[in-house]
């Protein structure tokens, strides 16, 4: 019965991740006229079949003065977006890099597998994790140091690709999506020990202090004790009818821990105990659009100055109160990328190819550049996928699955620079020390100095 529900949670991935068709047996009359990729709002096809752009910003840019930190060297990056709370400080990186090495790790993008995880850098060792639950730490020279696979027996001929890797505790944490959560030896990739769930891990753990927290596929939240792997207290949501691979983790805040769900909902609980502060929604999505039913959220939650931002996939963004969840500001962009935060702004890659500076206090538009949305113009049913913002080295960075790396000058959108990444990118991306490492679609992690 467990084999078969990892099963049905393995179709259900395919289906929302990869969003492909599969025909009937029996003949059908294919309807006429032209299609459009699920992300395509009903709006925004019927202004394509005028002929008309829908990806052209409306507003003039503003040029507002920003202050920015000075960029500094981390050693570490343990988290996505640094470390767990999803918020590091200006990394520092050549605003005109180069690819300095490359590596095959495994795995890549496929109709049947899907990179979820981001490349973790801790103590000059990158931990990655392909698309097939194969596990590597690699040297910062890029050098295979060793590989573990981590798909069970009981499932060894499965498709499931989710979950994702994190440092903590002097120990690599791996979720999959074969539900279940491991913490390994960092020397040598042994199990020191394993968890297993009742539904697939969609996103990457989070560790705090002695905890390790997850969010299982099936709308619960648990922490367990980093050293035995015990749970220590779980929390429930509204199970989701539908989600996407590689979602959102579990934000540090203090004594809370912020539980973003597939449903939609955003919970801030104890860290210790699990007892819950309050809940906020970030369901609201665009109207028309085929995705406009998954309500994930899918923008891992940042806290700046006590202010949660965050976002789902389908055209919100909220500012809310970190202590009561009341909501600040709402904006009607989403994102599948963390928020980053830095003075008075707040910087956005929208889940409609843009590229935005919103106001800090009010989440008004400062400026807007728009990204590249479809491999094909004409026939619009594949769309690039856009990585970032990453404010590094004085400049906004966002990779790109056309192809590319783009830096941006915060003050205006303006672009400063487009640096070539082969095979186009499939993964955030992390800053240590001055490298630039990601992963690409054909399962290759790359650095860039």
């Amino acid at each position: 019965m467990l084999n078969l529900k990892y099963k049905i949670f393995s179709i259900i991935y395919l289906f929302i991740g990869l969003v492909f068709l599969t025909n009937c047996s029996e003949k059908e009359d294919v309807l006429t006229g032209q299609r459009f990729s699920l992300d395509v709002s009903l709006e925004d096809s019927k202004l394509i079949l005028a002929g008309e752009d829908t990806n052209t910003t409306k507003m003039a840019n503003k040029v507002t003065p920003i202050s920015l930190p000075s960029p500094r060297n981390h050693d570490s990056w343990t988290h996505r977006n640094g470390n767990s709370k999803h918020r590091i400080e200006h990394p520092d990186f050549s605003d005109n890099p180069n690819l300095v090495w490359k590596l095959d790790i495994g795995k890549g993008n496929s109709s049947k597998f899907r990179l979820t995880s981001d490349p973790i850098v801790f103590d000059d060792k990158i931990y990655v994790m392909d698309s097939g639950s194969n596990v590597s730490r690699i040297s910062t020279e890029g050098l295979l140091e060793w590989k573990v696979n981590l798909i069970p027996q009981f499932d060894a001929e499965s498709d499931t690709s989710a979950g994702g890797v994190a440092f903590g505790a002097k120990k690599v944490f791996v979720s999959t999506g074969f539900g279940e959560l491991f913490a390994l030896s960092p020397n040598n990739g042994e199990v020191i020990w394993k968890h297993r769930f009742k539904a697939p891990i969609n996103s990457a753990p989070t560790i705090i202090d002695e905890h390790v927290f997850v969010i299982t596929a099936n709308g619960q939240a648990f922490a367990l004790d980093e050293a035995t792997g015990r749970i220590k207290w779980q929390q429930q949501s509204t199970l989701a009818g539908a989600m996407l691979l590689g979602g959102s983790s579990v934000a540090d805040y203090g004594r809370l821990a912020l539980l973003p769900f597939d449903s939609g909902e955003l919970t801030a609980v104890l860290k210790n105990s699990g007892v819950r502060i309050w809940s906020a929604s970030v369901s609201t999505t665009r109207k028309g659009s085929a995705r406009s039913n998954i309500y994930s959220v899918t923008s891992d939650p940042v806290v700046f100055n006590d202010v949660i931002y965050t976002a789902n996939q389908g055209g919100r963004l909220v500012a809310l109160n970190a202590n009561d969840g009341v909501r600040k500001w709402t904006d009607k962009d989403g994102s599948y990328s963390p928020i980053w935060v830095v003075d008075n702004s707040v910087f956005i890659v929208t889940d409609i190819a843009q590229l935005k500076r919103l106001d800090i206090n009010s989440g008004e538009l400062i400026w807007s550049v728009d990204l590249p949305k479809y491999p094909n113009k004409k026939k619009r049913n594949k769309s690039y996928a856009h990585y970032g913002p990453l404010l590094a080295g004085g400049k906004l960075w966002v990779a790109s699955s056309d192809g590319f790396l783009r830096a941006f000058e915060p003050v205006s959108g303006n672009i400063f620079n487009k640096i070539k990444l082969p095979h186009g990118a499939a993964s955030h991306a992390s800053v240590v020390n001055g490298v630039y490492y990601i992963l690409n679609q054909q399962g290759q992690l790359l650095a860039f100095k």
